[in-house]
């Protein structure tokens, strides 16, 4: 749940910066995973290794700085990557440091939260409620913003993405994503 824990936050107090309080407001900045739980993304971390926030009710219209919003809306995909890297930089030391049983349930501890940190952080891009890429469609049409926030809409797609995940459509990007990062970092 660390990945609820660092996602969420980042994404209300990045709708704080751009201009919209209503996430700060709704209390989603918070490191506490449980205001983040969503049943359905939930669902997808315990069977897939990927899943997502409950999505934050975010007003484009309320922008102020147009130009940072890309940049703003990403960073919280680029926290939950940054979380992921330094799960996998760390390990090796909680190996050496703790020892014995111990040292081997926190490094797969670590190693299963960094997995689904690079999961989660992939599928967050794709622009389908509820994952936060449906803000880059707000940017594009702020209009959408109330449509696409409705709880229909973000059932409809947590089952879409979810049967994504269950048919093995989506793991071809996120096991690449993962194996990327890794590399990058050496490991």
């Amino acid at each position: 749940m660390i990945v609820l824990a660092v996602q969420g936050p980042v994404a209300a107090l990045a709708a704080r910066w751009l201009g919209d309080p209503g996430p700060t407001q709704d209390g989603r900045a918070t490191f506490n995973p449980l205001p983040h739980a969503e049943l359905l993304g939930v669902i997808g971390f315990l069977l897939f290794r990927a899943g997502w926030i409950k999505p934050l009710d975010v007003d484009a219209r309320l922008f102020r700085h147009r130009s940072r919003s890309l940049l703003a809306l990403l960073l919280p995909i680029l926290a939950t990557a940054a979380l992921a890297a330094t799960l996998l930089v760390l390990r090796p030391l909680a190996l050496r440091s703790i020892g014995g049983n111990a040292a081997l349930t926190v490094s797969t501890l670590m190693l299963t939260t960094h997995e689904m940190a690079v999961r989660s952080s992939l599928l967050a891009l794709l622009p389908i409620p509820p994952l936060l890429g449906t803000y880059l469609l707000t940017l594009v049409k702020p209009t959408l913003g109330p449509l696409l926030n409705r709880s229909g809409w973000r059932w409809l797609g947590g089952i879409v993405v979810l049967g994504s995940l269950a048919a093995g459509v989506l793991e071809p990007a996120l096991a690449s994503g993962a194996s990327l990062l890794r590399g990058l970092l050496g490991y």
